[in-house]
């Protein structure tokens, strides 16, 4: 699935990010301290988010 996806992805104008395992516990399961409904992350999940777009955003950028 990812790499069906990354192929759109030219690094210049179009990035594409795998960030999901950051959201998985050590039992490969999503805690609920950041997603209680395991669907829509909370305020730590939103952080985990930008945690991760951080460095590439930053990078994209001028």
């Amino acid at each position: 699935m990812f790499a069906e996806r990354s192929k759109f992805a030219d690094v210049q104008t179009v990035r594409f990010l795998v960030s999901s395992a950051r959201f998985l516990g050590n039992d490969s399961t999503i805690p609920n301290i950041i997603m209680p409904d395991q669907l829509h992350p909370n305020a730590a999940g939103y952080q985990l988010w930008a945690e991760a777009m951080q460095p590439l955003l930053e990078e994209m950028l001028p």
